[in-house]
């Protein structure tokens, strides 16, 4: 059965679970339509509907960076991963992140009555809190590395930090400091 036959359909049900579904989902949904994955011509017929567990759905972007997509709930966990999404984005630090970085990227209603600068300072202490001496802070518990340690007066310093979020997985984050 190729494509213009099922495109004949009156309605086409595709459904996909696991993570290895997560890349050929994404390019169907959101992909240019291509003869490499005859899959997107779907994207033409009036009547869709895509069964998908949460794992097959990861790459999508209303579940990526929902705050592109339209409105979406604020979590302290969603705004953490948008900030550091913005961040990398951007290629600044958090503490440079301005206010119209965060308006044009969809992220303004995260900014509340102190803006980017509040907002800013709140996730570089929460992450400066997580950094330890140890690499996946798994055997040996070290204190928190104290920023005023790390400061050099005369000059801008900018270090490159691990940082082991809640769920364990470790992201690269480029931290600012002055």
């Amino acid at each position: 059965m190729g494509v213009g036959t099922i495109l004949k359909a009156k309605r086409i049900v595709i459904m996909a679970y696991g993570m290895k579904k997560a890349e050929i989902v994404k390019k169907t949904v959101e992909g240019e339509m291509s003869t490499d994955v005859p899959a997107t011509f779907l994207q033409t017929h009036g009547d869709v509907t895509f069964v998908m567990d949460e794992n097959a759905a990861k790459d999508l972007t209303r579940f990526e960076t929902p705050w592109i997509v339209g409105d979406c709930e604020w979590t302290k966990d969603l705004k953490r991963k948008a900030v550091v999404w913005l961040s990398q984005k951007l290629n600044k630090p958090i503490l440079k992140l301005a206010d119209r970085d965060y308006n044009d990227n969809g992220m303004s209603e995260i900014l509340g009555e102190g803006g980017a600068y509040e907002v800013n300072i709140k996730m570089f202490n929460h992450f400066q809190h997580t950094i330890t001496g140890w690499p996946g802070a798994n055997e040996m518990r070290m204190t928190p590395i104290v920023l005023k340690e790390l400061i050099q007066i005369r000059k801008e310093l900018s270090f490159l930090v691990h940082i082991q979020t809640m769920t364990g997985s470790l992201w690269e984050v480029l931290f600012c400091a002055w």
